[in-house]
């Protein structure tokens, strides 16, 4: 069971992108030698600390799951992910929908619960780098936010930063201690060095 206070929230790991630089699905990499878990199943689990359901954006192609939210042409990009999701959120009359992308290993649910209880207007709540720069993909949406996500998206803008140029935001600062919550991993070097560093 989720925590998140009166089943207002659901949540989204995002896990459709292509891996190029990673050179295998980033999703399927090995967190624990031991037991196999993998780092979609990490980041679901974290997920499931603050909110519940989770749903899990996966690639056209991917095979259907109830828990899924299926690309439906290739590789169209995350803002396309938030709003089927938001869509769904919509539909089971939900408000808040807590987002994470796949390769962020370190963020953890102490940042997720932040950007929830952040969040009590309509538009976004994000991580904020200690230098300054957003996070847009760990981040905490309102249902309210998706007419103007699905309004960039018919424009034929597809950044999240379009949809939030357009949405109010709340900024979720995170100090020099906790920077490295915010580390995502591109590349083998990226991984073995956030691995070695977990150590």
């Amino acid at each position: 069971m989720g925590t998140a206070p009166m089943n207002d929230a659901a949540g989204v790991v995002l896990a459709g992108g292509q891996s190029r630089r990673m050179g295998q699905p980033k999703a399927a990499l090995a967190v624990s030698d031991a037991d196999g878990r993998t780092l979609l199943d990490d980041r679901v689990a974290l997920l499931a600390q603050v909110v519940d359901p989770v749903w899990v954006s996966l690639p056209c192609g991917a095979a259907a799951a109830p828990d899924a939210i299926i690309d439906a042409v290739p590789h169209p990009g995350p803002l396309v992910a938030i709003d089927a999701a938001l869509a769904r959120l919509q539909a089971a009359g939900w408000q808040w929908l807590v987002v994470l992308a796949v390769d962020m290993p370190g963020v953890p649910a102490a940042l997720l619960w932040r950007l929830y209880r952040a969040q009590r207007v309509a538009g976004v709540a994000l991580a904020q780098h200690p230098q300054g720069r957003l996070e847009p993909l760990v981040s905490c949406w309102h249902v309210d936010a998706r007419p103007a996500v699905s309004r960039c998206l018919a424009e034929g803008q597809r950044a999240v930063r379009a949809a939030l140029a357009v949405l109010p935001t709340t900024r979720v600062p995170l100090n020099d201690d906790e920077a490295g919550w915010l580390v995502n991993v591109n590349t083998p070097a990226d991984w073995e060095a956030w691995r070695r560093g977990r150590d």
